[in-house]
């Protein structure tokens, strides 16, 4: 009962982390204690609810967030198709 608790803690923290930082990795780590959260309540062990908790946290991070990262923040520059010396200029006008 306790182990389930936990997942959830973990799951409602990071999900809530998430809302507050840019990062985007606490949405993968919550990710992963939901996936551990379905494991306690199977029963499983502690500590393979933990190892599974890593594993998924850790592929989902590695292998989605660059790709996340490239669809949901891309580069103002790159999509606004403003050359350097234009976004220069309108940084440089902005701190007069």
């Amino acid at each position: 009962m306790v182990a389930i608790l936990f997942w959830v803690v973990i799951v409602g923290f990071s999900f809530v982390l998430e809302l507050h930082s840019n990062a985007f990795i606490a949405v993968f780590i919550g990710f992963g204690a939901a996936i551990s959260f379905v494991l306690a309540l199977a029963g499983l062990p502690f500590t393979f609810q933990a190892g599974a908790w890593l594993v998924v946290s850790g592929s989902l991070a590695r292998n989605l967030r660059p790709f996340a990262m490239r669809k949901i923040s891309p580069s103002p520059i790159r999509n606004r198709h403003v050359t350097t010396d234009q976004y220069r200029n309108d940084r440089h006008a902005r701190n007069r």
